[in-house]
């Protein structure tokens, strides 16, 4: 009788933690999602300016990474090609073409 009545105790035991744990779950849940619905949703124009500021960023960071470690092509001493062209100066230019039969 003594086992019986321990077994039976630690069941009781079981079902009311598992219960207390339900109901903290479920008020967890709703304010959870009464938060969810008292926040409003931002508008289009803010999604687009939070996504290019973002992009932004992120370049500007890959950008500066990159010429600290001198492999960006473009830094403040070079020219483009198409501002080399603008300014006038001459290139040499070559073209190699195969035939689609030989190839």
């Amino acid at each position: 009788w003594t086992k019986l009545k321990l077994v039976h105790k630690k069941r009781g035991e079981e079902q009311r933690r598992r219960a207390e744990q339900q109901v903290w779950a479920a008020r967890f849940m709703f304010e959870r999602l009464a938060k969810l619905g008292s926040t409003n949703a931002r508008s289009s124009s803010e999604v687009r300016e939070s996504v290019i500021t973002s992009i932004q960023q992120r370049f500007r960071r890959y950008r500066q990474d990159t010429i600290y470690d001198k492999r960006y092509p473009l830094t403040a001493g070079m020219v483009s090609r198409i501002q080399e062209a603008k300014l006038g100066k001459l290139v040499d230019f070559e073209m190699l073409a195969v035939r689609t039969d030989v190839a």
